[in-house]
């Protein structure tokens, strides 16, 4: 379907917390899923192995609420390896104020656990901007993900 939409790359792959075994199909970096047979390429979330587990890094909360340090160190091994790893953040992560989940949702268990969501959502989004200058700054050689892709296909 993706690559009918005309797609390049994906990245829906992440590792799994609970097992020592990846998900079916999880390797980091980019890389072709070949399998498909087309040019679709996979980017999965960046993580760094830590107790005998992976650990995503790149995004979201991980991103907020991991030392900065971890997250650093975690691209640096990975760029030494010759892996690429990718940094996301979601727009309203750098919103200027509070988001707020509405109780009005359609299920029990949302009206619920609204104050839950709203707290994870929340936490740590602050931190956003100034960890995300931080990193620019000390990690070289960022790049948008489509020039990876390109080069990638240009080398198969």
């Amino acid at each position: 379907m993706l690559l009918a939409e005309g797609l390049t790359y994906d990245s829906s792959m992440s590792p799994k917390y609970w097992s020592e075994n990846d998900s079916p199909g999880y390797r980091p970096g980019l890389h072709r899923l070949a399998e498909l047979g087309g040019e679709l390429y996979e980017f999965p979330v960046t993580s760094g192995l830590w107790l005998g587990r992976r650990w995503v890094v790149s995004g979201g909360r991980h991103f907020r609420c991991l030392p900065p340090s971890v997250i650093q160190k975690t691209f640096t091994q990975l760029n030494s390896q010759g892996v690429s790893g990718q940094l996301y953040i979601h727009t309203y992560e750098v919103l200027p104020y509070k988001l707020r989940i509405p109780r009005r949702l359609p299920t029990f268990g949302r009206r619920c656990l609204g104050g839950f969501y709203e707290a994870a959502y929340n936490i740590g989004r602050h931190r956003t901007l100034p960890r995300l200058v931080g990193l620019i700054k000390q990690l070289s050689g960022w790049q948008p993900i489509r020039d990876l892709v390109a080069s990638a296909a240009g080398a198969c």
